[in-house]
């Protein structure tokens, strides 16, 4: 099994391809989903969040 998060200098990480291999998803579904939750985010006025701006 691959791991699902790795650490990227010095930061625990994921990415797309990653969470879509691990889960046995479709890429194109997990892109969308990740989509949706960060407009909801915005929506909520949640525009920094994990140390990064969206």
């Amino acid at each position: 099994m691959k791991n699902l998060v790795f650490i990227d200098n010095g930061r625990v990480v994921t990415d797309s391809l990653t969470v879509a291999d691990v889960f046995k998803k479709d890429h194109r579904n997990v892109l969308r989903d990740i989509e949706i939750q960060i407009e909801k985010l915005n929506e909520a006025g949640e525009q920094e969040w994990g140390g990064a701006q969206l």
